[in-house]
């Protein structure tokens, strides 16, 4: 029995909820790619909001220009062609805070939701597969939402059957997972006693054994799971990085479509292993 097998629904204040609709994933596309749009471009400038204080005025102010500009044409479009609210809570506070006051990783977090919006985009339909973990995705996401076609595309949107979903979304779960014993390791977390494992390694090469077993993860190395090209175990800080953060908003994204958020709600969605 899959994980929705068990917790069909969630509660919200007495009243119960089922996954998001069609409709509803369909304007959390238009507003992740927004979103990022916006995270993209305000970084892009290579000024963070936490030097501008260093910076000249004169130098400064162009830049909050920008940001401001950038801003309104987003919320702009977003009310013009019909998502505007779609977006979350969280989301349009960022887009709506002024340059300066953002905390540089809102910026760094808008970025990274691409990774959302690739499983989004899955759960749609509109992209054949999910990357590897190890994958960053791409870009060319960009080009398949058109603003002009929100309503026609909401209107049409048709998601997978919901055992592909819950079965990408035990998959996000599992490399989770995988990235959180790796933190307890690092952090020399002390090993609780049980039975027939000594240490977190004993049950990250079990785990890997074991899911190969079943098909629940495509490939293994050396009894771990398999990260650009080796154990991910070996993973430099930087590629743990990496994986752990295109993991982390898979995961976010695969467990709201799932209906696994408090009455949907996007900002509120957990991502417990």
């Amino acid at each position: 029995m899959s994980f929705f097998g068990r917790f069909k629904f969630v509660k919200d204040g007495g009243k119960t909820a089922g996954p998001p609709s069609a409709r509803e994933v369909a304007g959390r596309a238009y507003a992740l790619n927004a979103v990022i749009f916006f995270g993209k471009t305000l970084g892009g400038s290579g000024v963070m909001p936490s030097q501008l204080g260093s910076m000249p005025a004169e130098s400064a102010k162009p830049i909050e220009d920008t940001a401001a500009r950038i801003s309104k044409h987003v919320a702009g479009a977003a009310k013009k062609f019909g998502f505007l609210n779609d977006f979350s809570p969280l989301e349009a506070l960022t887009i709506a805070t002024p340059f300066r006051k953002l905390d540089d990783q809102m910026i760094v977090n808008a970025t990274w939701r691409m990774e959302a919006l690739q499983a989004i985009l899955w759960s749609l339909q509109q992209v054949e597969k999910i990357p590897p973990y190890d994958e960053q995705a791409g870009d060319e996401l960009f080009k398949i939402l058109q603003l002009e076609q929100f309503e026609s595309f909401a209107a049409s949107a048709k998601l997978r059957p919901f055992d592909e979903l819950e079965s990408a979304r035990s998959l996000a779960e599992l490399w989770h997972w995988r990235g959180r014993t790796r933190q307890l390791i690092e952090r020399g977390e002390p090993f609780p006693e049980m039975p027939k494992f000594k240490c977190f390694d004993d049950i990250v090469r079990f785990t890997a054994k074991a899911t190969k077993e079943r098909g629940d993860l495509p490939e293994t190395f050396d009894e771990d799971f398999l990260a650009k090209g080796k154990a991910y175990r070996d993973l430099t800080d930087k590629e743990w990085s990496e994986v752990g953060s295109i993991t982390a908003e898979r995961h976010f994204a695969l467990n709201w479509v799932c209906g696994l958020a408090p009455g949907n709600r996007w900002d509120e969605t957990p991502t417990g292993t």
